[in-house]
C-alpha cells in the first residue's frame, strides 16, 4: 500500500471517516469521530500517521466525550485533555479512569457532576439517579509499574549474583513475590547447591529447580510452567514471568523466574481511599478501583474487600472495572463488578443495591459491524 495512504491530509477529520467506512463502522464510531474533532485540542493535533492505532485513539476519547456531552467536565479537565492532544501525548492516566467511570455510570442513565478541586478534601464524582439521593464517588487505579520495575532488579541482581562458573544448568524459579528480596536471596542460594533434576523449595513461597542445559527449549518455551512449577502453584492466578541469561557461562544457562502478583498490589489502592477518602459526609460513598493493570481483579479482590467491610462503614461500596478498548477489537466495552458493604452507614441506593447482586457485569459500544 503507498505510504501516502497513511499520511494525514488537511482534512483530518473527513480522512478519519473514511478509515472508518473502509472499517465498516457504526454510526456510533462516527458519532465518536466527531466529538472528538469537537475539541478544541483537536484542531492542532496531527498524528503521525493515520493507521489504526491512531482511529482506536480518536473513537476511545470520541466515545466518552459524547456520553459525556452534558456533563459539567471542568475547565481544568478540558485543559489537561486538549494539552494531551497538542503535545501528542496520552492523557494522564489517573484523570483518564474519572472519565471512564463518570462515562460508564453516565451510560447507566445517572446523572453525573464532576466535582470542582477545591482546597478542601472532594470525590471525584457526585452521582445520583433521578428522584434519588446523590452519592460520592472516588476513583483510583491498580499501579503495577513500580512492582513491575522491583521484578525486573530482582531479577538481574540474581543474575548478576551468579557467576558463570556457580551453575552449569538452566534454572526455573517459582516465587510468591520477586520483589522480596528475602525470598530472593533464598532462591539464590537454593540454585547454587542443586545439581539438575533436583528440586528445592518452601512452600507457597518458593521453589527452585535445576534443569539440564540441554533441556533449553523446555525452560524458555510456554510448557514450563505445567513442567517445572511445584504443586502449591496455582496455574490459573495472574502471573509475571521474565528470564536472563548467564552470558560466558558453559552453555549460557538460562534463569527464568516466575512470580505471583501479590495481592497487596490490589488491595492498596483500595485501602488508601478507604483510610484517607474524600467525599461529603451523610451520603453513600464509592470507590472506583480501575482494574486494567490488575488480571483477574474481580476475582482476585472481593474476599479480602469483603473482610474489611465491617472497619470501613464509611465506605457503601467497591467497584472493580477494567475497560477493554483494544485497537484490534470490534466493540468497546467495559467489564465490572460492584461489591456493597453491609455493614456501611450509608447503604448504597437502590439502583446500586440491585447491581451489586451480580457477580459480573458487562457493557459494550459497537464501533465496527
Amino acid at each position: 500500500m503507498d505510504d501516502d495512504f497513511w499520511k494525514p491530509r488537511e482534512n483530518l477529520k473527513q480522512q478519519f471517516h473514511e478509515r472508518l467506512n473502509e472499517m465498516s463502522g457504526t454510526d456510533l464510531a462516527k458519532e465518536c469521530i466527531e466529538a472528538f474533532f469537537d475539541l478544541e485540542g483537536a484542531k492542532s493535533w496531527r498524528p503521525d500517521k493515520v493507521a489504526l492505532g491512531e482511529v482506536a485513539k480518536v473513537i476511545d476519547l470520541g466515545l466518552v466525550i459524547s456520553i459525556l456531552k452534558q456533563t459539567n467536565l471542568q475547565k481544568d479537565y478540558q485543559d489537561q485533555i486538549n494539552e494531551s492532544l497538542k503535545t501528542k501525548e496520552d492523557i494522564p492516566r489517573d484523570l483518564w479512569s474519572e472519565l471512564l467511570v463518570a462515562t460508564l455510570m453516565k451510560h447507566m442513565e445517572a446523572s453525573v457532576q464532576f466535582v470542582p478541586r477545591g482546597a478542601s478534601k472532594t470525590a471525584d464524582l457526585s452521582c445520583n439517579w433521578d428522584g434519588q439521593p446523590c452519592f460520592d464517588v472516588e476513583v483510583t487505579r491498580g499501579k503495577m509499574k513500580a512492582w513491575h520495575q522491583a521484578v525486573q532488579q530482582g531479577l538481574n541482581d540474581f543474575v548478576d549474583a551468579l557467576a558463570p562458573g556457580d551453575v552449569d544448568w538452566h534454572i526455573a524459579c517459582f516465587v510468591s513475590d520477586a520483589s522480596d528480596k528475602e525470598i530472593l536471596t533464598k532462591c539464590f542460594a537454593a540454585a547454587a547447591r542443586l545439581k539438575p533434576g533436583e528440586r528445592a523449595e518452601q512452600e507457597g513461597l518458593w521453589s527452585v529447580t535445576a534443569i539440564p542445559l540441554a533441556d533449553r527449549d523446555s525452560i524458555v518455551g510456554g510448557q514450563s510452567s505445567g513442567l517445572y512449577a511445584p504443586t502449591w502453584w496455582p496455574q490459573q492466578e495472574a502471573g509475571f514471568f521474565i528470564n536472563g541469561s548467564l552470558l560466558n557461562g558453559k552453555g549460557n544457562p538460562v534463569v527464568a523466574l516466575r512470580s505471583l502478583v501479590p495481592l497487596t498490589s490490589y488491595m492498596n489502592p483500595i485501602k488508601r481511599k478507604a483510610e484517607h477518602g474524600q467525599h461529603t459526609g451523610g451520603r453513600p460513598y464509592v470507590i472506583a478501583l480501575d482494574a486494567s493493570e490488575l488480571p483477574r481483579a474481580t476475582t482476585r479482590l472481593p474476599a479480602d474487600i469483603e473482610l474489611d467491610f465491617p472497619i470501613w462503614t464509611h465506605v457503601s461500596g467497591v467497584l472493580i472495572f477494567s475497560p477493554l478498548f483494544y485497537i484490534t477489537s470490534r466493540t468497546k466495552e467495559f467489564k465490572f463488578r460492584l461489591l456493597a458493604n453491609p455493614h456501611a452507614e450509608w447503604p448504597m441506593t437502590k439502583e446500586l443495591l440491585e447491581l451489586s447482586l451480580a457477580t459480573s457485569h458487562e457493557v459494550k459500544f459497537e464501533i465496527c459491524v
